[in-house]
């Protein structure tokens, strides 16, 4: 078997035309290989913005970062957990529940969606009944 195996490799590598394209196949991966672990590393820190949705290059990234974790340092106490609750409730206020798609709604996540919605907004939901609506989903 191993003769056999010796034998068409032989074969394969005696023309220069395999060898050429065994070397441009190898490269190409290898480009390929390295384009992704670039884009993955490098270019996705460009794609960061603050919360008012602004462009951030990679040190303002890291700047604006720093900031934040320097906002959220301390002990946790009722005026932070207020400001945290305010700041919720602001984001929630962006999304109007009189426009949504009703059909959509409920194609997606069943007839019960409002009160999915509203569980979600209160925070009554479990870890198991999110897990079962997911893998509904």
């Amino acid at each position: 078997m191993g003769k056999l195996i010796l034998f068409e490799l032989k074969k394969i590598f005696k023309k220069r035309i395999n060898i050429v394209l065994i070397v441009l196949v190898l490269c190409g991966i290898s480009f390929f290989s390295v384009k992704s672990i670039l884009l993955d590393t490098f270019i996705a820190w460009n794609e960061f913005a603050t919360f008012d949705n602004q462009k951030l290059s990679t040190i303002e990234t890291y700047r604006y970062m720093d900031e934040i974790l320097h906002q959220q340092a301390g002990m946790m106490d009722d005026r932070y957990a207020d400001r945290i609750e305010a700041y919720r409730k602001s984001i929630l206020d962006e999304y109007q529940m009189d426009q949504i798609d009703d059909v959509k709604m409920k194609s997606v996540y069943g007839e019960n969606y409002l009160q999915l919605i509203e569980a979600g907004e209160k925070g009554t939901m479990s870890s198991q009944q999110i897990d079962e609506l997911n893998e509904k989903l």
